[in-house]
């Protein structure tokens, strides 16, 4: 293992048990960018796969920027991205995955990106799915915009793209924000939610990676821990910024009903335009999670947030829907 004085940028990878091919076109994608000043850190972290071990070793050997860490046990993708930060000596921290590609100049146009916006804590940017589905995934790059959505269920979640992210080093070693160890699925939306409590978020609308899409990437019991995951982080966000705004410590209570989203709308009519925007797609959730689905709470949402322009029409359909089947829990 070797050090670099301070650099522009450190990369962090974790490397698992990816096949070789993916994880040769991964590295050789950040080893050739057209922004040079960068180390490296790739954690193997299943220290027995002996193929990826000699593969990475010979990496090493052929460029000096390369700083191979091996795990000597499997300790999971959260803690190995917290371990890798923890060694870096970059000016900001540079997410890949073992499978995906970046662009080739993605690292010069993110750079430029934050050197230019100041204000940003983190940033991201557009990707092309590739492999089973072939798909242009393009992101919010609004900083206000991304903070409005955060909690909303959008094909763009999560609101920064977890491969092509790219944070300041402040962040974590002034900030004192690490990736939550408890989070084994989802750590990088809990991330977010974390670091948009601090400062701003934003991202690029160039496309920046091609994020390769396989059959089994995800197993149903992660599916439903991601879920599970996801119910608590919009839980504490919506939690954090009510209590903020009103300058109240607001709980979310266990069950949802319309004198919760009766409530909010009081918020609502008290806050700033900003907080406002913000508001409504909080009372989505709560019309997403509400614990009984009547007759009266549909003819409430027709008659009083049907016809608002803020509530995309995929949603309102997703609302109504949820009174037919009266199944649905977002918020936990």
């Amino acid at each position: 293992m070797k050090k670099n004085s301070m650099v522009s940028a450190s990369v962090i990878m974790s490397v698992y048990n990816e096949k070789i091919d993916w994880v040769k076109e991964s590295i050789e994608s950040i080893i050739h960018q057209t922004f040079k000043d960068f180390e490296f850190l790739i954690v193997l972290d299943k220290p027995d796969n002996i193929e990826l071990k000699e593969y990475i070793h010979s990496v090493c050997e052929s460029d000096n920027r390369v700083i191979f860490i091996i795990n000597e046990s499997n300790i999971g993708l959260t803690k190995s991205l917290n371990k890798a930060i923890s060694m870096s000596k970059g000016q900001y921290i540079i997410r890949m995955d073992a499978d995906d590609i970046s662009l080739k100049d993605r690292f010069e146009k993110q750079i430029a990106f934050m050197n230019s916006n100041e204000d940003i804590l983190a940033s991201g940017g557009s990707i092309e799915k590739f492999g089973n589905t072939t798909e242009l995934l393009e992101i919010e790059t609004d900083s206000i915009k991304i903070l409005e959505k955060f909690v909303i269920p959008s094909p763009l979640y999560p609101p920064l793209p977890h491969p092509t992210a790219i944070i300041r080093r402040e962040v974590f070693f002034e900030m004192g924000v690490r990736y939550n160890e408890d989070f084994l699925v989802t750590q990088d939306y809990e991330l977010w939610n974390t670091i948009i409590k601090i400062g701003k978020i934003g991202n690029l609308e160039d496309i920046l990676l091609k994020y390769r899409i396989t059959d089994n990437q995800i197993t149903s019991n992660k599916k439903q821990l991601q879920r599970t995951n996801k119910s608590r982080i919009i839980k504490d966000h919506i939690e954090f910024f009510i209590s903020k705004n009103t300058k109240g410590n607001y709980k979310i209570p266990s069950k949802i009903t319309i004198n919760e989203i009766k409530q909010l709308k009081v918020f609502q009519d008290r806050s700033e335009l900003l907080f406002r925007n913000q508001l409504t797609n909080f009372i989505i959730c709560y019309y997403l999670s509400l614990d009984k689905y009547s007759f009266s709470s549909l003819f409430y949402f027709i008659t009083q947030d049907f016809f608002n322009n803020r509530i995309p029409n995929s949603l309102k359909k997703t609302i109504i829907l949820n009174h037919i089947r009266k199944n649905s829990k977002i918020i936990q």
